[in-house]
């Protein structure tokens, strides 16, 4: 009986371990998630609203913000695959 209360500590210990390394594992998958739905919803809006008859010079391109803020927010809702709060 005397080693009861030391075996309840090094299991409460142990939960409390495993419940903090799961949280962090859930909260940075979250995260990565959300930034890799925000790149590609990027690429896909910014792709979506180039604007070819306003080239500046070779390799730039304009785009209508307006039309690429909807588009990146229709394609990262359509995309996300986490629930944000």
């Amino acid at each position: 009986m005397k080693g009861v209360p030391l075996i309840l500590l090094m299991v409460a210990v142990i939960l409390f371990i495993v419940g903090a390394t799961t949280y962090y594992y859930i909260a940075d998958y979250r995260q990565h998630s959300i930034i890799a739905t925000m790149n590609e919803s990027a690429r896909i809006a910014s792709l979506r609203n180039v604007d070819n008859s306003i080239r500046i010079e070779e390799g730039k391109v304009e785009l209508s913000q307006r039309a690429f803020e909807l588009n990146f927010e229709s394609s990262f809702n359509e995309k996300n695959n986490v629930k944000l709060g």
